[in-house]
C-alpha cells in the first residue's frame, strides 16, 4: 500500500471494511448463542427489515452495522444445499489433485 495513490486508499477506506469490522461476524458467531437448530447467516452490512434473504450486492458492500442475522441463500437442490456442497467438495478435490480426509 505504500506505493498506492493516497486518494485511492481513502476511497477504499470508505468502501471496504476495516480488519476489525470484517471480523465482527466471526467474533459474534464464536461468542453468541444463536440456538442449535437454526441455520443462520451473519452479515456485517445493513439490510432493510423487509428483506428476509440477503441481497447479493448488500452482502458485499453497504453501510456497516456490526453484524446482523439473515437467512442464508441456500441452493435449491432439494437437500437444503447439501447436494451442491458435495459437488463443490468433489470439484475442489479434483482441482487440488488430492482427497481430503473427512476425519472418519
Amino acid at each position: 500500500w505504500r506505493n498506492t495513490n493516497k486518494w485511492l486508499v481513502k476511497l477504499f477506506g470508505l468502501i471496504y471494511l476495516t480488519s476489525v469490522q470484517g471480523c465482527s461476524t466471526s467474533v459474534a458467531a464464536a461468542t453468541q448463542d444463536f440456538g442449535k437448530d437454526n441455520v443462520e447467516y451473519l452479515q456485517p452490512y445493513y439490510l432493510p427489515k423487509w428483506m428476509k434473504v440477503a441481497f447479493p450486492a448488500l452482502e458485499m458492500l453497504g453501510p456497516y452495522v456490526g453484524w446482523r442475522i439473515t437467512e442464508p441463500r441456500l441452493p435449491e437442490d432439494g437437500a437444503n444445499g447439501l447436494n451442491a456442497a458435495a459437488h463443490l467438495w468433489k470439484a475442489s478435490e479434483e482441482l487440488a489433485g488430492c482427497v481430503f480426509d473427512d476425519g472418519k
